[in-house]
């Protein structure tokens, strides 16, 4: 991507946030609950089951290619994500890393098959409200690295799973950004 397009987005991307916050702040972060939900550890909702022989549905809206389309099927059916907890890159745990470096680092060593993939995000997105609100997952943005696609313009996006208010939601994210704590992923 040329320079001059490259600052063009960032500023337009500036001036979004900005009028955000001059609108009263950014409204996703407003409205987390106040307090995290209490759900016990023996509850089944931290049971997640995963029917990995249908194809994934939550697609962005321009076209893309699945980086790991091999992948994507893989993986266990059912897992307790209270016993998966959550993954931090090295860098994330003391401060913020580069998600390209990280995601860089999962591709070459061939990591990222150890990370849930889009089948992952949908099933816990539509089942698992309750689980992303509690105290492990309070105030988080779950990364399903093993989801990553190609974006517009050929960049890498990745799968990202938040809850508000009883409401979890997916969206797709690119690796533009430094992530620190607040983004962590499961690892299987």
């Amino acid at each position: 991507m040329p320079l001059s397009t490259f600052n063009a987005l960032r500023l337009a991307a500036q001036k979004t946030v900005q009028r955000q916050e001059d609108e009263g702040g950014l409204a996703f972060f407003a409205e987390w609950p106040e307090v995290p939900r209490e759900v016990p550890d023996d509850s089944p909702l931290w049971i997640v089951q995963v029917d990995r022989s249908v194809a994934p549905t939550s697609l962005p809206p321009h076209e893309s290619e699945p980086l790991f389309p091999d992948e994507e099927k893989t993986g266990p059916t059912e897992y307790n994500l209270l016993k998966l907890g959550l993954w931090l890159n090295g860098s994330q745990k003391t401060g913020h890393a580069d998600a390209q470096s990280i995601f860089a680092g999962l591709k070459e060593t061939g990591a990222i098959a150890n990370f849930p993939g889009l089948l992952d995000a949908e099933e816990i997105v539509k089942n698992h409200v309750e689980i992303l609100e509690s105290k492990l997952f309070w105030g988080k943005e779950i990364v399903f690295w093993r989801g990553a696609r190609t974006g517009l313009f050929r960049n890498i996006i990745v799968p990202v799973v938040r809850a508000k208010k009883g409401v979890a939601e997916q969206y797709w994210s690119t690796l533009y950004y430094d992530w620190g704590q607040e983004h962590p992923s499961f690892k299987f």
